[in-house]
């Protein structure tokens, strides 16, 4: 569904005059008409929405692009059956990231012989979604090749359980305001992959190359107005060589070229009533001669 975002921000970005396309107030004006559709038009989750990754993705939205395994792994974590309102959920947020931390450790989804990583879990606006209560958590592992072992861990079929088991121990088991006597085990689900992010890099070199071509083709010296295309004194166009309008078509119909097919059957035509008039002068003169003979 943000690819169907994103396609609905580059044709709303077209509808703009080109100076307009690099205002960043109007850029952020149209990522967030982006989001709105996401939301409201194509019912997606307000908590799987990245701010910071749709900008990216519209950076270079006409680009083919490249990308790479990032440092960070995100996760979905939905909280099951949900009594919790967000408004609830909201001063409870930096103890779901204090049990990553720490869960992303514990022995049932690590490897025996894998040591523990320190990563920084930062957790997004939570969204009411039917039952569930969904956040988006960012865990960052510091490099791509630790975020790879991470995600085999938060991956782990043990790692909702731990998490929930952890996360109702801070929260104390009980929800916000709620008599101490009823006390709540919060069971997660979790979804969670490694991120991919763009090769910026190479998508800044490929839009360079691409900028210098087009300006290449713009003002390139063979093309246009230039020495071997176009109106030149070349071989080609309106020149003076031997083809186009060279010497060949400007002596057309001149002294020095060929009389054309019209022309010729005029010559012939005159030729012709030249000698009959002739051969009737002479039996004229003939007929009288003989006349004056007798």
């Amino acid at each position: 569904m943000e690819k169907l975002a994103l396609e609905k921000y580059r044709v709303e970005m077209q509808k703009l005059e080109a100076s307009e396309r690099t205002d960043d107030a109007k850029v952020n004006e149209k990522v967030k008409e982006a989001q709105t559709y996401y939301e409201n038009e194509l019912n997606g989750d307000p908590s799987d929405w990245d701010d910071e990754r749709f900008k990216k993705e519209a950076k270079y939205v006409d680009q083919e692009l490249t990308y790479k395994k990032d440092k960070r792994v995100e996760m979905k974590v939905s909280m099951k059956d949900a009594n919790l309102t967000v408004d609830e959920y909201k001063p409870m947020k930096d103890k779901l990231e204090a049990s990553i931390e720490e869960e992303v450790n514990n022995a049932q989804v690590k490897g025996g012989s894998d040591t523990d990583m320190e990563v920084t879990a930062s957790c997004g606006e939570p969204s009411k979604y039917g039952s569930k209560m969904n956040i988006v958590c960012k865990i960052d592992a510091g490099d791509a090749t630790k975020a790879g072992n991470l995600e085999t861990r938060v991956r782990h079929a043990k790692f909702p359980e731990v998490l929930g088991a952890k996360f109702t121990e801070k929260a104390g088991g009980r929800r916000l305001n709620a008599p101490r006597h009823l006390s709540t085990a919060y069971a997660f689900e979790t979804e969670a992959s490694q991120e991919l992010s763009i090769d910026e890099a190479e998508a800044d070199a490929a839009k360079a190359n691409t900028d210098t071509e087009n300006k290449n083709i713009n003002n390139d010296g063979n093309t246009g107005n230039d020495g071997n295309t176009g109106n030149d004194n070349g071989n080609t166009g309106n020149d003076n060589g031997n083809t186009g309008n060279g010497n060949t078509r400007l002596n057309l119909g001149g002294g020095n070229s060929p009389s054309s097919s019209g022309e010729e059957e005029d010559l012939l035509s005159v030729s012709s009533t030249t000698t009959v008039s002739l051969l009737s002068a002479m039996f004229t003169c003939l007929a009288v001669y003989l006349l004056q003979e007798n």
